[in-house]
């Protein structure tokens, strides 16, 4: 239904001229524009029409009222220029005329109207609409239209009639007389349509009120005073009528929404199926019947609806009672399945019940029992034969517990025993529960119980205790023990190796997280505690050796290995390790370091004495080759001999310095080496070790220079030392550096305020992974110009050593064909401050 006070248009002609689709309308004559805006005012007009009728009947609730409304509209469609003159005939729902309402300028022909609407045949208007149930337009000549007021008043004017209906109900007929200016088109039909519909809605509620009201005023008290859910069903269409307070409390909806609810949105029963059982109740062929009812929570629930017919206003409805029987029908469910569900648990707990008769020495069970057992029904079910299923082992137990246990204390029957299938002959396990019952007389009558399969879980336990023993015999054969640490009661739970190591008597329960770390040395109890916590509380892996504490003082030590958890809970990971006695392995690791120390200082000790020993004598040559090859005694006749000689006194110098550099590493490796220390001026340094290799320097053909900024302080070090390690850098530098390179000697300070001092060179570098090897006693690089040049190989380890004397590192940044740069960094307690010392 169109609604014209706000929302859709009420017709085309209104919904084109309002959205301001006017060239549609208009053509290139201006008299079909002014038809349009009469047009205009016209659909104005109606919209007030439509708009009185809808604020009328709002207000209505009687059926007199609906005569008072019918004239009404008929003086306001004219009043408003809509229409010359309109009628309307208000039938019954037997389709009687009961009133004919005119506009004003029909008052006088309004009886001859009536007559005529209530002869046989209807009038010509009347009986078009009707047959086509929607506005149809009369220009038919008025011998046609009979007695009609509006053809008789109007003969030149088209008219236009309408049923006026609502779903299957018919109210009445409209009829009106379009003015002179205005064409009975589809726009104008479509006007009419709207105002029939809305005026049927009108009716509609009219009626509908009015039957409740009547309904109301009969069955009032029974509706407001009973707990009981009661509602009033149009059985035509299966609207709901009413709904008691009952009704709204046990469905959850409000009266109002109730009301005018189909019955069909609450019944989960289909529409059709509805409509037959409401029939069935409107015919009294039914009065009780059993539904499913949807509540406003979307539960459902059982009911039972008593239901029949009351006639009111002519009208019959259904008067139901609902009465909610859902705990009946669970309750009827529930004792109707316990029976299937205590057998379909029993089938799948494998969990037979048996009942023996004890004077008759008979018992009877249950299908489950029989399946378990692996009999049927032609098994003998006497106490001798149950007793022959029982395995051979167990069946001496399982006698004397009958007898004299459960018949002679009469305590209950607990027992967990073999029995051998009567079908297959296959051995299960199964655990037997029985309690005794006494007769009047006190003595046994009944033994009630259950026999449940046991089997997977029995073979379970064996091949977990077959476990726990392999798991034990490997820790005593590994000399190893396992421990776990609760975070929540803060205990361990250890193994029986694991005291068995430690020399403790067995723990059932948990040990105590003190009594646990005084097992362990005092020195390592702090680090162990913090350990297994890190472990616990941030997932970091436990992997400690630690010594034992033992009362006798022998020392003993274990390795512990310990990982989280990872089903943690609220006070933390639980932490699960090992604990390995490692004393043999700690004391050959001992002996292997003592006899490797032993090795060592024999090596240096024959090292440091060959090397004073050959020095004495190598003095002895180079100072003779000197001799001849400065011709000291007077010239040599032949020059090749002073050659000779100074090629003896190169090569005896420098396996000077090779026995030097052994005596000294000796000595650093003794710990005889001592530092005579004192303030040293850095550049002081570096021009006496420039001047030193200046030579050697141009003859490479080689640059040395100096970069020490004056705010560089002076050291606190051994000056023979030191420059003992930046002579060996520079030889280094030179000797590894082309013709026409740069070496470079530079000082700077630290930013914590230490200082560096550092040799650059610009020669072939070494590879990052022949760095190491480089600092190693012999070690040297491995391509080919490195093994071309001279050397053994103790420089740079002997650099690294005084400078670790020192408290200083040495570093080398290298990179093959770039250079390298090795800097010996110095602390700031090396470095001299003004007035301050070091």
């Amino acid at each position: 239904m169109t609604d014209t006070s706000g929302g859709d248009e009420p017709s085309g002609l209104l919904r084109a001229i309002r959205s301001g689709r006017m060239d549609r309308l208009t053509g290139d004559d201006g008299d079909l524009v002014t038809r349009t805006a009469t047009a205009d005012r016209r659909a104005a007009h109606l919209k007030v029409c439509l708009n009185a009728v809808r604020q009328a009947g709002a207000g209505l609730s009687r059926v007199s009222d609906a005569r008072a409304l019918l004239d009404q509209l008929c003086a306001r469609l004219v009043d408003s220029h809509a229409y010359e003159d309109a009628w309307i005939a208000l039938l019954d729902r037997r389709g009687w005329v009961e009133y004919v309402a005119v506009s004003p300028g029909l008052e006088t022909p309004r009886e001859s109207l009536a007559r005529a609407l209530r002869s046989d045949p209807l009038p010509y208007c009347v009986r078009r609409a009707m047959a086509e149930s929607a506005t149809v337009a009369v220009d038919d000549p008025p011998s046609l239209c009979g007695d009609c007021p509006l053809a008789q008043a109007y003969p030149g004017l088209a008219r236009l009639a309408r049923v006026v209906s609502f779903a299957d109900r018919v109210y009445g007929v409209i009829a009106v007389a379009i003015p002179a200016d205005c064409p009975a088109n589809a726009e104008e039909q479509a006007i009419l349509d709207d105002l029939a519909g809305d005026l049927a809605f009108t009716l509609h509620k009219i009626e509908h009120m009015a039957a409740v009201d009547e309904i109301t005023t009969r069955y009032r008290g029974l509706f407001e005073h009973s707990p009981i859910p009661m509602l009033l069903i149009d059985p035509v269409d299966g609207t709901i009528q009413d709904a008691n307070p009952g009704a709204v409390a046990f469905y959850g909806w409000s009266r109002t929404a109730l009301i005018g609810r189909n019955i069909s949105t609450i019944n989960i029963l289909t529409p059709e199926q509805v409509r037959r059982q409401m029939i069935s109740a409107v015919t009294r062929r039914r009065h009780q019947f059993d539904f499913r009812h949807r509540r406003a929570d979307g539960s459902i629930r059982d009911v039972e609806v008593h239901s029949g017919p009351i006639e009111t206003a002519g009208k019959t409805l259904l008067f139901s009672i609902i009465i909610d029987v859902t705990d009946r029908m669970r309750q009827r469910q529930d004792h109707g399945e316990s029976q299937s569900v205590l057998e379909e648990a029993q089938r799948i707990a494998q969990i037979g019940h048996f009942d023996v008769d004890i004077p008759a020495e008979t018992w009877s069970g249950s299908p489950v029992l029989d399946a378990i057992l692996g009999i049927d029904d032609t098994y003998v079910r006497t106490l001798a034969g149950a007793l022959a299923l029982v395995h051979h082992e167990d069946r001496p137990r399982i006698r004397a517990t009958l007898a004299d246990t459960l018949l002679a204390d009469g305590r209950p029957f607990d027992q967990t025993y073999r029995v051998r299938r009567y079908a297959d002959g296959e051995v299960r396990w199964v655990h037997g529960r029985g309690r005794l019952s006494l007769n009047a007389e006190g003595r046994p009558a009944r033994l009630l119980g259950t026999i449940q399969d046991v089997t997977d879980r029995e073979l379970g336990y064996l091949r977990l205790n077959d476990a726990i023993r392999d798991l034990q015999w490997s820790q005593r054969i590994g000399g190893m023990g396992s421990w776990c640490f609760d975070p929540a009661s803060q205990g361990f739970r250890v193994s029986d190796q694991f005291c068995h190591i430690h020399r403790i008597a067995p723990v059932p329960g948990l040990l105590a997280r003190t009594e646990f770390l005084a097992l362990h040395g005092v020195g390592d109890r702090g680090a162990l505690s913090e350990g297994v916590d890190a472990a616990s509380r941030d997932g970091v892996p436990l992997d400690r050796v630690v010594m034992l504490a033992h009362d006798d003082g022998t020392p003993r030590w274990v390795h512990i290995i310990g990982q989280p958890d990872p089903d943690g809970g609220p006070a933390g990971t639980a932490v699960r390790g090992i604990i390995q006695d490692i004393t043999i392995q700690e004391q050959a690791r001992a002996e292997l370091r003592q006899a490797t120390d032993a090795a060592n200082r024999t090596k240096s000790e024959f090292l440091a004495n060959v090397s004073h020993e050959i020095r004495t004598p190598l003095n002895a040559v180079i100072g003779f080759a000197e001799v001849l090859a400065s011709e000291t005694f007077g010239p040599i006749d032949n020059p090749r001999y002073k050659e000779y000689g100074e090629h003896i006194v190169r090569s005896g110098t420098d396996l000077l310095n090779l026995v030097s550099d052994i005596i000294d590493l000796s000595r650093l490796e003794f710990g005889a080496m001592e530092l005579m220390e004192d303030r040293l001026d850095v550049a002081e340094l570096f021009q006496a070790v420039v001047r030193l290799f200046s030579m050697r320097a141009r003859a490479r053909d080689s640059h040395l220079c100096i970069d020490v900024p004056a705010t560089v302080p002076m050291l606190y070090a051994d000056s023979l030392r030191l420059r003992q390690i930046l002579g060996n850098l520079v030889s280094n530098a030179l000797k590894f550096t082309p013709p026409g390179g740069t070496v470079t000697l530079s000082a700077a300070l630290d930013d914590d305020g230490g200082c560096r001092l550092s040799v650059t060179d610009t020669g072939v570098g070494i590879a990052s992974n022949q760095v190491d090897r480089a600092l190693s006693v012999f070690g040297r690089g491995s391509d080919a110009y490195v093994r071309g040049q001279e050397g053994a190989g103790l420089g740079l380890p002997l650099c690294h050593r005084l400078a670790a004397m020192h408290g200083a590192s040495l570093r080398i940044d290298s990179e093959p064909g770039h250079g390298t740069t090795v800097t010996v960094a110095f602390p700031r307690n090396r470095v001299v401050r003004s007035g301050n010392g070091t």
